[in-house]
């Protein structure tokens, strides 16, 4: 027992610690930004820039280091949750073998006739007593019976939450991948500025912003969605951003961005073929390495199977991702990389729309059924505000305003809302604006 409060008290003192560090690194994010603004009301020039970068830049680590403390405090609770589950297994299996044992015990008694017990007792008193016993025996077996069910009831519940954490760990991680990226194009910003004389410390930008791409360069430009393994020019790609627009009432820019980052997620995990339905472990479709959760049996792989079969298709030779190497599962289809079960709330719609069976893996499916889940959340009002929420809905679901993941969204360069900015561009051009 004192082991035990041992280990809670420095379980605690562990997460105390982890709680001030990401207090002090808050503290420290304010700072800077009110640094940023404070460097922002400077008249224009090169200090300015360099000074303005260089604390976004700092920004950015901090937020990086408070999304690690936050995967830290994940990770820690995780392991909470599975010793927990560990814990709630082995007492079932104890709750098991003595049930297993009661039964046995009324098994060998109910072979025994009530005159074999009178017989074989030297007393009436020594008869009762047996009578008894079965009765506490059949007790003791229903009392068992109720802890077993209770105990399965917690082992599941522990199990969503440890799901729930992984998930959530798994969106962190992918945060953090938007950020460092962050970092990377502030810093050749930067170098850019260095390397420039004051005297030319803007041409560069004259440059930029001279240069014009021709409408024949926007339209043939590559518009690549990764994780799905599709490939096609930008003008394919915003006529059909279009079509899902006028039905939906979502800016093509906006989709475009959202689909962009979307798949992109999957672009350093490959595609993979599911193998068993059992246990929604499957392989690489490339490589035939193994992979353990392709798919998530209880919650996809029944959706998956009604989809192919919808479809005509081949549930064990039709790509769908791979899982993450340390999260979560894989399991999403298409373009769009919805998931099974998540594509089943939006199939009959998108069906109705198309007048014929909706399929994950067109693109323009894809791309009508993105723009619906958006338009759900708000993004046909085409207001800033609401498309970023829509945007961070579509990511975190319940959980979108959780500001662990708002680099999703405002990543400078490699956010939703710069990726719409730099859409909205290419189709200016496209359009003649």
């Amino acid at each position: 027992m004192q082991k035990l409060q041992e280990d809670v008290a420095v379980k605690e003192q562990e997460k105390q610690k982890l709680r001030e560090q990401l207090q002090a690194l808050e503290q420290e994010l304010q700072k800077i930004q009110e640094e940023v603004n404070a460097h922002k009301q400077e008249a224009d020039g090169y200090d300015r820039d360099i000074s303005i970068l260089k604390a976004e830049i700092r920004g950015i680590e901090i937020k990086i280091e408070r999304n690690q403390l936050v995967i830290n405090q994940t990770d820690f609770a995780i392991g909470q949750n599975e010793e927990t589950v560990v814990f709630l297994e082995e007492k079932a299996d104890k709750q098991k073998e003595l049930l297993g044992k009661i039964i046995l015990s009324i098994y060998k008694l109910d072979d025994v006739s009530s005159v074999e017990i009178i017989l074989t007792s030297n007393t009436i008193s020594e008869f009762f007593n047996d009578i008894n016993h079965i009765k506490t025996l059949q007790e003791s077996m229903k009392d068992t019976l109720e802890k077993v069910n209770v105990i399965k009831s917690d082992i599941e519940k522990e199990q969503v939450a440890l799901e729930s954490r992984i998930n959530g760990q798994l969106k962190l991680i992918q945060v953090q991948e938007l950020e460092q990226a962050q970092i990377e194009q502030k810093a050749q910003e930067v170098k850019v500025l260095l390397q420039s004389s004051r005297s030319k410390e803007y041409a560069f930008r004259e440059v930029a912003q001279t240069k014009q791409k021709t409408i024949s360069e926007v339209r043939n430009q590559l518009f690549v969605l990764e994780g799905a393994g599709v490939a096609t020019s930008f003008g394919e790609a915003y006529e059909y951003a279009k079509v899902a627009s006028s039905i939906t009432g979502v800016r093509p820019a906006f989709l475009l961005a959202v689909l962009k980052r979307e798949s992109s997620w999957g672009q350093n995990v490959g595609l993979c073929y599911l193998v068993d339905v059992n246990t929604g472990s499957g392989k690489g479709k490339n490589t035939g390495t193994a992979y353990s959760r392709v798919m998530k049996p209880s919650r996809d792989v029944g959706p998956f199977l009604e989809i192919t079969s919808a479809l005509g298709l081949d549930p064990f030779a039709t790509a769908v991702s791979c899982p993450h190497p340390r999260y979560g599962y894989g399991g999403a289809m298409g373009p769009a990389q919805f998931i099974p079960s998540t594509w089943m709330a939006y199939r009959e719609r998108v069906s109705a729309i198309l007048g014929r069976e909706a399929n994950p893996w067109l693109i323009q499916d894809a791309f009508i059924a993105s723009a619906v889940k958006l338009a759900d959340a708000g993004a046909s009002a085409q207001t800033y505000a609401l498309e970023r929420k829509a945007a961070l809905v579509y990511y975190a679901g319940g959980g979108w305003n959780n500001p662990a993941y708002w680099a999703y969204t405002d990543a400078t360069g490699v956010g939703i809302m710069d990726l719409a900015v730099q859409y909205q561009g290419d189709i200016d051009v496209l359009e003649g604006r």
